[in-house]
């Protein structure tokens, strides 16, 4: 599964502050996995306001270091303890594929 697809599954409706539940997070065919979150005025994401579809993410501690997002990593001194914010979505896109794809998602 891609990103994008992944993205459109788990969307859910806002409440009347502008908070969605968190979605889950991704696990890779290798097994890599991270957090993958936005559409919200609350993540680091864009547009940063609810809407069902963004064009920048944000990412959270994922499973290991990986080249292809730390230009985004909050803190590039604990990569795996740390957001990325406002990541494109089609670095997403090569980060999901380079690891295997989504094949499923842990709460």
């Amino acid at each position: 599964m891609t990103a994008k697809e992944w993205l459109e599954l788990t969307l859910e409706p806002a409440d009347e502050c502008g908070f969605r539940p968190i979605r889950p997070r991704v696990v890779c065919k290798d097994g890599f996995s991270v957090s993958i979150q936005g559409n919200t005025r609350h993540h680091y994401c864009a547009p940063r306001e609810v809407v069902d579809w963004g064009y920048e993410y944000e990412l959270g501690y994922p499973s290991e270091r990986d080249e292809t997002i730390m230009s985004y990593a909050e803190d590039r001194t604990d990569p795996t303890g740390t957001v990325y914010g406002f990541v494109p979505l089609d670095i997403i896109e090569t980060l999901i594929q380079k690891h295997g794809g989504i094949v499923g998602w842990t709460p």
